[in-house]
């Protein structure tokens, strides 16, 4: 293991540094014993020894302690010796990957060496807590970053008044040659997207079974009572200062009445939402269970909220931000790109509806518009696997009478963040801010809903492009050029 450092010498107290020769023996008593060198204002080095920690690589491979223990066991050791605790912490958790990356190639006898080159650490404090990003973290997958655009964008609120309007240079994380090109050509020729948002809130839908039928009829009927829901709103804020409960809607079991399904909505300011609604739909969990002790809650999640999976009450009620994008790309752009309105609007219709419809597909009828969505969540630190429910979408293309194209698409479960998950990591947070949509927006909510309204602007574009090469019959020509197999 390189130990060099391990802690980050310039980072050290001034006392540590000036004391540690003679607190030497000491120090030897209770760590293992690495040698670095400060170098010094005078410009000579100056030689010391500190804990390495390489006795713990040894205690995990006997099993005396649990690879995710590490950070805590040594930042335990190390705190000491810095003057900025979170110094102190940040070191401790490169240490920690470094640690079980030597502790896989030892298990596994394969060098892990790109994997230690990394930049990217879990450490991270929030809420005056020290944690980790992800447990047992040994280092991070690299994955290559392309821009499209600019793309204007033109964002509207659910009162269909504009809350932003600007040109967007556009992040893309993705391994598939070919998919940025296509986007950029997209954002070239529809110009400007037009983004409404229709519908904002996240869901989570516990199960609870109740005695009986007419017990159940009694705790909805409560939970319907306008002064009991106001009891249920108050009691879910006062876990959160970023969310507020919006509404409940009741889904009883079909072929057990006697359980029901209550989909809490909650507005989450610019947190995507799922760990905020989780909380809040405990809390009221607990005052139902409270005012009914013989319902039980079976589960805080009951599957109609519906989270990373494609269903229909997510196409037909949505969940996070429910947008709708609309282009006109003129006549004179469409002969520019070598193709008419009439032929687009035809194909998207037998391959994006029927085609669909003969698939069985389930959440909307659209040529790859998860391509664009896992390429921006990629760069923007959100959670991939949303991007499940976030591909559900239908794409409509019209020929109009003057010769121009109007097209768009009907995402109604775009869900992102611009603060927590991912968000604060060193790449996500400079994308974000390239954006203009890093943190905290004014008001609430404004950043959250700007990201999803250029991520639904940026499946508009990669959806126009991908129709524009199927009617110039280039698709596979294109793929083989930009992945140089011709």
């Amino acid at each position: 293991m390189n130990t060099d450092n391990i802690f980050g010498p310039k980072r050290l107290r001034p006392d540590i540094v000036d004391n540690l020769k003679k607190d030497l023996e000491d120090i030897e008593r209770k760590y293992p014993i690495a040698t670095i060198y400060v170098h010094l204002k005078n410009g000579s080095d100056k030689r010391y020894r500190i804990p390495d920690n390489r006795d713990l690589l040894e205690k995990l491979l006997r099993e005396e302690i649990k690879p995710y223990e590490l950070e805590y066991e040594i930042f335990s050791r190390t705190k000491p010796l810095y003057s900025d605790e979170d110094d102190a912490w940040m070191e401790s958790c490169k240490c920690a990957q470094r640690i079980r990356s030597d502790f896989l190639t030892s298990k596994t006898g394969v060098k892990l060496e790109s994997l230690n080159s990394s930049k990217v650490t879990s450490g991270v404090r929030r809420k005056d807590r020290y944690v980790t990003r992800i447990e047992n973290m040994y280092g991070a997958v690299e994955t290559p970053l392309g821009f499209a655009g600019p793309l204007k964008i033109t964002g509207s609120d659910i009162d269909q008044k504009p809350f932003f309007s600007g040109n967007f240079y556009i992040p893309l994380a993705t391994n598939e040659a070919a998919l940025v090109a296509g986007i950029n050509r997209g954002c070239k020729y529809v110009s400007e997207v037009k983004a409404l948002i229709t519908k904002d809130g996240m869901t989570r839908a516990p199960v609870i079974e109740c005695p009986n039928k007419d017990y159940a009829d009694r705790v909805i009927e409560w939970i319907q009572c306008k002064e009991n829901f106001h009891l249920l709103k108050d009691a879910a804020q006062k876990t959160t200062s970023h969310g507020e409960l919006l509404d409940v809607e009741i889904i009883r079991g079909g072929k057990h009445p006697n359980v029901f399904y209550p989909r809490f909505r909650f507005f989450t300011g610019d947190a995507m939402g799922m760990n905020i609604g989780t909380i809040m739909v405990e809390e009221d969990c607990k005052i139902l269970e409270k005012e009914f002790p013989e319902i039980d809650v079976l589960a805080l999640s009951g599957n109609l909220c519906s989270d990373k999976k494609q269903t229909r009450i997510n196409k037909e009620r949505g969940r996070g931000l429910s947008i709708k994008t609309s282009a006109i790309v003129s006549r004179e752009a469409l002969e520019h790109g070598g193709v008419d309105a009439e032929r687009v609007e035809k194909i998207n219709y037998y391959k994006n509806v029927e085609g669909s419809e003969l698939a069985g597909t389930m959440g909307g009828y659209n040529g790859h518009v998860a391509n664009a969505i896992a390429a921006v969540y990629a760069a923007t630190g959100q959670d991939l696997a949303q991007v499940v429910e976030g591909s559900t979408c239908t794409t409509y293309a019209k020929a109009l009478k003057n010769g121009d194209l109007e097209f768009g698409c009907d995402l109604p479960c775009i869900e992102v963040g611009t603060v927590g998950g991912g968000t604060d990591a060193p790449t996500p947070s400079e994308n974000l801010k390239m954006l203009g949509v890093i943190g905290s927006g004014n008001p609430l909510g404004f950043n959250r809903k700007k990201l999803g309204c250029v991520v639904a602007a940026t499946g508009t574009a990669t959806e126009y492009n991908l129709l524009m090469t199927l009617a110039r019959k280039e698709l596979a020509k294109t793929h083989a050029k930009l992945t140089g197999r011709i």
